[in-house]
């Protein structure tokens, strides 16, 4: 391995055609020089070659630079061009630099997990605050009913690591194994508007999917319903809850890498922000949330969750969950998938 240093001057540094725009523009060690490359540098602004020196000179310094995973060792010289410089010891050294800054990167940046869907609908900026930090732990079963249908139940739990209240959430993405698949076309909708105004008894017959319950820290529950929705132009899903008179959207969309390995569509759901304080929004001990409603669609019983598994096969599911805390947590579920009476 061989590197050149080159020059001040604008056609100084060159490389397979590539010229430097300043002094300190990196040079990305290669294989050889070949001579035929410096054709293109003009005589006035080049200097003649000087003897290669067996060791790296003064002014000529050895720097890494870290692009993604790519790392990019050069050479630096103020003033000329050199012709071939032996790099052994000088790699080694480097090795031994980088591993040092691989192992001083901070650990949390690996830890938070990546937003599995960040493509779809933003929620409104708000900064973290202070409070607890949440222990969550996710429990999800599968049962197969007619045809492909099946349902999938999520049941999570959620407690202060300091015995307090849960902080509050801006966050739920629904993560589903690779084997389900969603028909929301077969089901009829019913908007925001209609529950807001009339309430959820005047959905249209057939487009509840779902449903469960919410828990809150005093130990007071309330019942959870699901509706077949639009959020724009995304099919979604809507979170209703009849006594609180809370309303929230989720929308279904294809997960992102790096999670197209074992999952293959999200359901994202947003806590917006409310007149309540983020400090004082309590977060549910306890959330219970199922899809598993069939309908009869092209001759067929169509659920609006179908899976591909056969009973016995071991199914994948998690819920990554933001706080306004700024937390990020994804707990996961591995379950098989049982045969249903359906």
């Amino acid at each position: 391995m061989n590197v050149v240093c080159g020059n001040v001057f604008r056609y100084g540094l060159v490389w397979k055609t590539q010229s430097a725009g300043s002094l300190l523009h990196p040079i990305t060690i290669q294989k050889r020089h070949p001579a035929r490359d410096l054709a293109a540098v003009p005589a006035l602004e080049r200097r003649p070659p000087r003897a290669a020196p067996s060791t790296v000179r003064a002014g000529c310094g050895l720097y890494v630079v870290f692009r993604g995973s790519l790392i990019v060792l050069a050479l630096m010289s103020p003033i000329y061009l050199w012709s071939v410089v032996n790099l052994r010891p000088v790699l080694a050294a480097a090795t031994a630099v980088v591993a040092l800054s691989l192992l001083a990167q901070p650990a949390t940046a690996s830890a938070t997990p990546p937003d599995p869907a960040p493509g779809g609908p933003q929620r409104p900026y708000e900064p973290d605050v202070e409070g607890t930090e949440n222990l969550d732990e996710l429990s999800v079963t599968a049962a197969r009913g007619a045809g492909r249908s099946v349902t999938i139940a999520f049941d999570r739990r959620s407690r202060a690591a300091t015995g307090q209240v849960p902080a509050g959430a801006r966050r739920f993405v629904f993560l589903f194994d690779r084997s389900v698949s969603f028909n929301p076309g077969a089901f009829p909708t019913c908007a925001r508007t209609v529950i807001e105004q009339r309430g959820p008894q005047a959905c249209p017959a057939g487009s509840r999917i779902g449903g469960g319950r919410g828990q809150s820290a005093d130990g007071q529950s309330q019942e959870v319903l699901a509706f077949n929705t639009r959020v724009g132009r995304l099919p979604g899903v809507l979170v209703v809850l009849p006594a609180s008179g809370v309303i929230l959207e989720q929308t279904l969309e294809r997960v992102s890498d790096p999670y197209r390995g074992e999952y293959r569509w999200t359901l994202d759901e947003i806590l917006p922000p409310t007149s309540v304080p983020p400090q004082d929004r309590a977060g549910t001990t306890r959330f219970q949330l199922s899809f598993g409603a069939t309908t009869r669609h092209g001759g067929r019983t169509v659920g609006f969750a179908e899976t591909t598994a056969s009973p016995g096969e071991t199914l994948s599911f998690g819920l990554w969950s933001e706080f306004v805390t700024g937390q990020v947590l994804l707990p996961t579920s591995r379950t098989p998938l049982v045969a249903g009476t359906g």
